[in-house]
């Protein structure tokens, strides 16, 4: 299941991409994958409405894990364009 969002901002998406590239952050990506790694784990030995409540969280996490990614890829692609387009116009 996705982890619908409103449109991000092109500050948004420049925010994640300065995000991206501290190691802090990557530790927390690699937090977050772990707390998602736990509890499907957990989920197996669920049942009822316990097991309703682990789904929610394992998609919240799936979820959040989703958005960092695919806005990665946005970032990388526009920051490309950016780099691109500081090299068509060089400084005097």
């Amino acid at each position: 299941m996705d982890l619908t969002i409103a449109p991000i901002s092109k500050d948004q998406v420049a925010a994640l991409g300065r995000l991206m590239m501290s190691s802090d952050f990557h530790k927390f990506l690699e937090f977050v994958q772990f707390a998602l790694d736990s509890q499907d784990q957990e989920n197996r030995t669920l049942e009822g409405i316990r097991l309703h409540w682990g789904q929610g969280a394992s998609q919240t996490l799936d979820g959040l894990l989703n958005v960092v990614n695919s806005q990665k890829e946005v970032a990388q692609r526009m920051r490309k364009s950016t780099e691109q387009g500081a090299s068509a116009y060089p400084s005097p």
